[in-house]
């Protein structure tokens, strides 16, 4: 088996949880639905708010569902065991969260989100260095945030920075994965004329 075969095989099963990427587009589109009818004036109240977040979680929950099925029906099943950093990074994921929320400041959580694109963009460079547009979106926000009297944003919409990058993040991360996926299980057929 040639080098290049090994190496795409390897890619895809140690990070074939990663490039699920639809998954990031759902969760992108599910946050700028959310972040939409807030800036919009939609759901004025607590009680609405509530109940369109807890809309939100359900289409969430249900697209994750379906994406589930999705990628194991087409790309079959790979079992991952869960890695040191995705546990380091779920353990600040859960502290920044925390931070946030007492803060209200969603700049701890952008900054975990930050260095999760940079340690893949730097882990797998150079296949994946598309993820350095999260770090950007996420400075960007952090910078509008933090010095709001450099740029004249209204705070919702710097905050769809962050979500709108993630949406060609998780298409090329697919896009990868499909690539990777039927590279690897196209047939060997000597080519005619190639005796």
């Amino acid at each position: 088996m040639p080098p290049r075969d090994l190496a795409t095989i390897r890619l895809v099963t140690e990070r074939y949880r990663e490039l699920q990427g639809l998954k990031l587009v759902l969760a992108a589109a599910v946050f700028l639905a959310l972040l939409t009818a807030e800036w919009g004036g939609f759901v004025p109240g607590v009680l609405s708010r509530s109940i369109v977040g807890l809309l939100a979680c359900l289409v969430w929950g249900f697209g994750d569902a379906y994406l589930n099925s999705y990628y194991s029906r087409r790309f079959g099943v790979v079992e991952q065991p869960v890695g040191l950093m995705s546990a380091l990074f779920g353990l600040a994921l859960v502290i920044a969260l925390i931070v946030s929320w007492g803060s209200g400041s969603p700049h701890p959580v952008l900054a975990v989100f930050a260095g999760a694109h940079l340690w893949i963009a730097v882990r797998d460079f150079p296949s994946r260095t598309h993820h350095l547009l999260g770090c950007l979106a996420a400075a960007a926000v952090l910078t509008t945030e933090s010095f709001p009297h450099l740029v004249d944003l209204h705070p919702t919409l710097s905050l769809t920075l962050y979500p709108a990058s993630i949406v060609p993040i998780g298409l090329l991360d697919h896009r990868m994965l499909k690539i990777l996926r039927l590279h690897k299980s196209e047939p060997e057929f000597p080519r005619p004329g190639a005796d």
